[in-house]
């Protein structure tokens, strides 16, 4: 099974980049020179069949030419070749294409682009909920604690939404929440099935702005927040497991899809590394379509390894991003809301291969090794080490008249 994941290339397809024009060019150019902005060539060699790229500096920019020198050339380059230039502008990746007019040394005379193309670069990029979804029975709900006690909204629009935080409209009506205060609950439904469930604080509030489906409103920026209320018990918490959690072997993966509540038809797909008959974990390459604790996959399909997809509801416990230089990566875990009794048959029998599988792995020149590194270093449990330190030398000299054997 392909795992295929709407990435931040998917999402760009559908919000295109914002263009600059003929006019404003010469500003971004000699912006460029003037800043010492780093430049970064993209050729396509067609000999080797590959893409490569080259770090370059701005010079000087004239009415139909634009001037760089690259720092090294790892191909020799033609007159009339094309290339790709990248670079950073206003926390935005800036791009254009243009052909080489001539070239000296490490000196080349770019043609002057027409326009330049802008790519926003937000790490955790803000999406926008699509207003059709109002039409289609989407309620929204909170429940927050000011200074004067708490207050309920039920009439709640949401503007914006990315990994952090939110964006909702109030009606003034209701209240008027100030920055600080709490969120306790924030309750989402869909065609009368909950898809979030969260809380957080009042970041920021702006009471000029307004949507034109709620009357006399404004709006609050809404950071995600773990509150000690009856949906979050607080960090201090412990834990607690209630079905053995079964990690999943490479050999024999585990893969689940989802749609995204949020956006309907926005296919997820990951690959699980551990679970249970209450839940599972699996690890996610970073999308563009934010993921967070509190929200429900209902549309999610579930397939272990020689066994059909199965249906199920899944709520997200806790999510954490992380990054090695390559891979972006969503870790996220949570239980089941709903699975059938099917799932918790092919999980039992998963359990009963991957242990067989454990055993079968351990050998006995494993143990000889465990045993020997453990009395060799007096790596032990304190209390056994106590029982079994009189005895050590013995077991010891047992042990390497069973090897000399």
């Amino acid at each position: 099974m392909s795992v295929n994941v709407f990435a931040f290339d998917k999402y760009y397809q559908t919000q295109p980049p914002v263009q600059i024009g003929s006019p404003r060019v010469g500003n971004v150019l000699e912006y460029l020179v003037f800043s010492g902005s780093s430049l970064y060539f993209e050729f396509e060699n067609k000999k080797l069949n590959e893409r490569q790229q080259w770090l370059a500096q701005p010079i000087d920019t004239k009415d139909s030419e634009f001037i760089v020198e690259l720092h090294q050339i790892g191909t020799p380059l033609k007159e009339g070749e094309k290339l790709k230039v990248n670079f950073g502008y206003k926390r935005k990746r800036a791009t254009f294409e243009s052909k080489i007019l001539w070239i000296k040394d490490r000196m080349l005379g770019l043609e002057r682009p027409e326009d330049i193309s802008l790519t926003n670069l937000r790490r955790n990029p803000r999406l926008t909920i699509d207003r059709a979804l109002y039409s289609e029975d989407l309620k929204v709900s909170l429940k927050a604690k000011t200074s004067i006690g708490q207050i309920e909204f039920k009439n709640v629009r949401i503007f914006e939404f990315s990994q952090l935080g939110m964006s909702l409209f109030l009606s003034r009506q209701d209240a008027l929440l100030l920055p600080g205060d709490q969120i306790l609950e924030l309750n989402v439904a869909y065609k009368g099935s909950a898809i979030l469930r969260t809380s957080g604080i009042v970041s920021r509030v702006d009471t000029q702005r307004m949507d034109e489906s709620l009357a006399d409103s404004y709006q609050i920026i809404m950071l995600f927040r773990d509150l000690p209320t009856a949906l979050a018990s607080g960090p201090q918490d412990p834990v607690r497991r209630s079905a053995k959690r079964i990690p999943v072997l490479d050999t024999k993966p585990c893969f689940f899809s989802a749609e995204h509540p949020f956006f309907p038809g926005r296919k997820l797909e990951g690959q699980i590394y551990e679970i249970s008959s209450s839940g599972m974990a699996c690890m996610l390459e970073k999308t563009s379509f934010p993921i967070i604790r509190g929200m429900r996959f209902t549309s999610c399909q579930l397939q272990l390894p020689y066994a059909p997809l199965r249906e199920i509801s899944f709520e997200v416990a806790h999510v954490d991003y992380r990054s090695d230089g390559e891979n972006n990566q969503f870790r996220l875990g949570g239980e089941f809301i709903n699975a059938s009794v099917e799932l918790l048959k092919d999980i039992s029998n998963y359990e009963q291969k991957a242990s067989e599988s454990f055993i079968q792995d351990l050998t006995e020149d494993d143990f000889d090794l465990l045993w020997e590194f453990m009395f060799e270093t007096n790596f032990i449990y304190q209390k056994k080490r106590q029982q079994i330190q009189s005895k050590s030398k013995e077991i010891l000299e047992t042990y390497h008249r069973l090897l000399s054997k």
